[in-house]
C-alpha cells in the first residue's frame, strides 16, 4: 500500500511531529526545490520548517544578471 505514514487521502500519521527541511544551493534548482518542496508539504498536510542555505549573497546561482 506504499508508505505507511500517509493515508490514502495524503495526511500523514504521525501526530504532526515539525519536519525541518534543508535545501543546500540557492541556484535555479535549489529555489525550484524549495518551490515544489512546500507545495507538497502543503498538499500532504505535513507541518515543516523549509530552510534554504545559499553561501553567496544573493540568490538564482549562474541565472542572474551581473
Amino acid at each position: 500500500m506504499g508508505n505507511p505514514h500517509i493515508s490514502r487521502k495524503g495526511r500523514i500519521y504521525d501526530g504532526g511531529i515539525r519536519k525541518k527541511i534543508v535545501i543546500v544551493g540557492g541556484g535555479i534548482s535549489g529555489l525550484s526545490t524549495a518551490f515544489y518542496m512546500r507545495k507538497l508539504v502543503e498538499k500532504l498536510q505535513i507541518p515543516a520548517d523549509i530552510t534554504l542555505v545559499e553561501k553567496n549573497g544573493q540568490l538564482g546561482g549562474k541565472v542572474t544578471k551581473r
